[in-house]
């Protein structure tokens, strides 16, 4: 590797605090559990965007979104992985929001309307990074008042809360967990090893592509390796900085990388996408969970972004050798 590449472990984003599932966005503490829903890619000026060469009860079928005929596809498949997509509010883990797939960006303002009759008494579950993190059913809607001007997701209430912190979750049946091992939980020499990893594959794959940013060092902000079948993924959050007092700015890379789990030598870029920008409005980056849909066996990473008033959630998505966007749900947000 090139000695321009400095090696430095950051467990934490500054913007953020700790968290074991996905938190919303820090505005005041009534936005926090109203405006961001979701967040997930390429929507910036500056992107770059590059893959690389049942259970009876309350399933997908048997619930029921809200009838619309000439929505847009959006890329979600609700017969792969459900009518819906709940996520995890801040400081209440018997609420979560509830994200329609199908709905976009010039759509969203319906979801506030949105009659939740369909969900009561479905089976969900519930995950962290770890693995399942519970099972509940829907008992109602949760009634809430949006800041005016915001667009937010409508509110469900759990039959009970978690038992632990959870990103979010999917009616029962439709996912299997994939549990991620963190870095940050890694052994020194195997922590070490990964984050030279990704210092390697980030140089490789986006030096040069802004010549502002062009030798500064590449700091692994988080990175998570699992197994799926015989591959080992590897999944990192990676920045690089311009610390100007008069304009901060930032570059935020998404990397997916693979290789043969039964190998441990290096791995392969499989998917990668950047953006940049000043430090307060810069798209981030947070790797939220795994899971394969039951149905085709394929992996999938959850993938919020969050920008300075509001974001957007994704799926990122394996097909084939390569691993690409495949949904993206609508921003919400001030």
């Amino acid at each position: 590797m090139r000695s321009l590449v400095k090696l430095e472990v950051v467990g934490l984003d500054a913007r953020r605090q700790a968290s074991d599932g996905y938190k919303l966005h820090r505005m005041t503490s009534l936005r926090v559990l109203t405006c961001l829903a979701a967040s997930i890619v390429l929507v910036s000026a500056c992107r770059d965007e590059r893959p690389l060469p049942v259970d009876s009860v309350a399933t997908a079928d048997s619930i029921q979104t809200v009838a619309n005929p000439v929505r847009p596809s959006t890329g979600w498949d609700s017969s792969t992985a459900g009518p819906v997509m709940l996520l995890s509010v801040a400081e209440n883990s018997a609420v979560a929001l509830v994200v329609f797939p199908m709905l976009t960006d010039s759509t969203l303002a319906e979801a506030s309307a949105m009659p939740l009759d369909s969900l009561i008494d479905a089976h969900v579950e519930l995950f962290s990074r770890r693995g399942l993190a519970g099972a509940t059913s829907v008992a109602g809607r949760a009634q809430v008042q949006v800041p005016e001007g915001c667009l937010s997701w409508p509110q469900a209430r759990l039959a009970d809360a978690a038992t632990e912190p959870w990103w979010g979750g999917v009616v029962r049946g439709v996912v299997a967990p994939l549990p991620l091992d963190s870095i940050e939980v890694m052994k020194g020499p195997d922590s070490a090893a990964v984050t030279r990893e990704v210092a390697r594959l980030s140089s490789a794959a986006v030096e040069g592509d802004d010549p502002v940013f062009r030798g500064l060092p590449f700091i692994v902000r988080r990175a998570y390796r699992f197994t799926h079948g015989t591959a080992t993924v590897l999944a990192a959050e990676v920045v690089r900085k311009i610390s100007e007092e008069a304009n901060p700015r930032e570059e935020r890379i998404l990397l997916v990388a693979e290789r043969p789990a039964s190998t441990t030598g290096e791995y392969v870029t499989a998917f990668v996408s950047r953006t940049s920008g000043s430090e307060d409005a810069v798209r981030t980056n947070e790797i939220i969970g795994a899971f394969r849909f039951v149905r085709g066996d394929v992996p999938a990473l959850v993938v919020a972004h969050d920008y300075f008033h509001g974001g957007r959630v994704a799926l990122l998505q394996k097909e084939g050798t390569r691993w690409r966007i495949t949904w993206r749900s609508a921003y919400a947000g001030c």
